[in-house]
């Protein structure tokens, strides 16, 4: 049985797959692919959209069966971020348990997971709220590094300048920190957190204050079940 959402428009030329579409960020299916189409001058609305692995089909993520899949009316459009009313940063998607997931802003300036149902039927809630941003007065926006793993959101603040990974469930609730940057140091970068054997592992840059131009790089493991970075 095709993936392919249900009353979606039969794909054209133009919906293919281009080889360097902007938003590299590819969630996989049991079904398929999910993607954010690529932006140009010409095509002002980017939307989400599905490769199903059987057929070779791509289509916008849209259920709509009178949908042009032109406009802001089309269930695959997904606002940007913006200073009035929050929307979905194209630079993060990951399939979870059915659902797909994606990060942006809230309309109180929250940076946040949003749950997007993959069925195409347009439907998108605030999954968790992750820390509130100055982006409303500063219009200074980070796409924070994320990995859903085990029922949590795992995630790093990008606009700290000593970053700490830190977790909740999928669902929200308090932010415990797993792995905080060293006090002594000057900038901490922690980036590349993936998963492997129900561990996460994740890359951490330091520069100390007292030596600004060299910087210490190291791997670490998190295991979930004993609780401990190492």
């Amino acid at each position: 049985e095709s993936a392919t959402p249900k009353g979606a428009a039969v794909p054209v030329e133009s919906d293919g797959v281009e080889a360097d579409f902007a938003y590299q960020y590819v969630a996989e299916s049991e079904k398929g692919y999910y993607f954010w189409e690529r932006i140009n001058p010409g095509w002002l609305y980017p939307r989400l959209m599905f490769l199903d692995r059987e057929s070779g089909q791509v289509v916008p993520l849209c259920s709509r069966p009178d949908c042009t899949h032109k406009g802001e009316e089309c269930n695959a459009y997904f606002r940007e971020n913006n200073r009035d009313g929050g929307g979905v940063n194209k630079l993060y998607l990951q399939y979870y348990e059915g659902d797909l997931y994606a990060v942006g802003l809230s309309e109180d300036a929250y940076a946040s997971l949003f749950r997007i149902r993959a069925d195409g039927s347009g439907e998108w809630e605030i999954s968790a709220k992750l820390y509130r941003t100055d982006y409303a007065a500063t219009g200074e926006w980070k796409t924070p590094d994320v990995l859903i793993e085990g029922g949590y959101v795992y995630f790093v603040d990008a606009l700290q300048k000593v970053q700490k990974l830190e977790r909740m469930p999928i669902d929200g609730g308090t932010p415990e920190v797993l792995l905080e940057g060293d006090g002594n140091a000057s900038s901490v970068s922690i980036f590349r957190i993936k998963s492997n054997g129900g561990s996460l592992f994740f890359q951490v840059v330091s520069y100390r204050k007292d030596d600004p131009e060299n910087g210490r790089a190291a791997a670490y493991r998190y295991d979930p079940a004993a609780g401990q970075c190492s």
